[in-house]
């Protein structure tokens, strides 16, 4: 059972944070929060569960685990209307089709990697409407500026070219909505412990054949339905759609970019 005064102190907690943060318009949208959650959450949520994720240190994990309290707190807060719209209202146009969109709780994930792993560039599943990662360092580690820069969630722009926008830092959070060029990925140079949650469509949920599609051209068909109905800020354009799925460089049936 969740406590009612301390989640609302979360609450207000994470929508000031929300409702006075920045957008990053560069290489697309997107926004970085540093101190995110409310100090006693992160530090109830690292004690007792990332400090587990840094152990076994050679082995990769992705840990869908929803058991403990904080973990609880963390998904009541995402699902928390106020919370989502606030975030939701920084990317898209118009709120009124989002009634059904929430955590999606199969893709909620606690992941590590050890040092000198890569995720390759792309651009996240058509699925998906918000894609948020939260950062958890090793504290008996102590990070220079360079590896907090280079251990964050990489952006890269059209040319692929990086940029270091999201710092690998205590108690932060990345989050935009995938589309057409939200290329993204990370090659970690340190131990790296991150959650990931991503906000779906709660009544369609994906299938598991939708992780993969028969080509690269029907999953730039998905995501561009997905943008006819649900119209985001970057693509206020009409004509930007259309310009945009022939530029994608999206060509794998994952929504990778590989071989560039």
């Amino acid at each position: 059972m969740l406590d009612k005064e301390k989640y609302l102190e979360y609450k207000l907690h994470l929508l000031d944070k929300l409702n006075t943060v920045e957008t990053n318009n560069d290489p697309f949208k997107n926004v970085f929060i540093r101190n995110i959650l409310h100090p006693e959450l992160y530090e109830n949520l690292y004690e007792n569960v990332i400090v587990n994720l840094y152990k076994n240190e050679n082995e990769i994990k992705r840990i869908n685990d929803k058991s403990h309290i904080s973990t609880k707190y963390i998904i009541k807060l995402f699902t928390d209307d106020d919370i989502k719209y606030s975030i939701l209202k920084k990317f898209y146009i118009s709120l009124e089709n989002f009634f059904n969109i929430s955590i999606n709780t199969d893709d909620f994930m606690y992941t590590y990697f050890p040092q000198n792993s890569t995720q390759e560039i792309h651009t996240d599943m058509p699925y998906k409407f918000l894609s948020f990662v939260f950062y958890f360092p090793d504290r008996n580690v102590e990070l220079s500026q360079e590896e907090k820069n280079k251990n964050g969630t990489i952006l890269y722009d059209k040319k692929l070219d990086p940029h270091y926008i999201n710092t690998y830092e205590e108690n932060s959070m990345c989050v935009f909505a995938p589309h057409f060029y939200t290329y993204h990925g990370y090659k970690t140079t340190i131990n790296r412990a991150a959650l990931v949650i991503f906000y779906t469509d709660t009544k369609n949920p994906p299938t598991k054949k939708s992780d993969f599609f028969p080509n690269s051209t029907e999953f730039m068909f998905q995501v561009y339905d997905k943008l006819k109905k649900f119209s985001l800020i970057e693509y206020k354009d009409p004509d930007k759609l259309n310009h945009e799925i022939k530029n994608c460089l999206v060509n794998s049936m994952s929504g990778k970019v590989i071989n560039t």
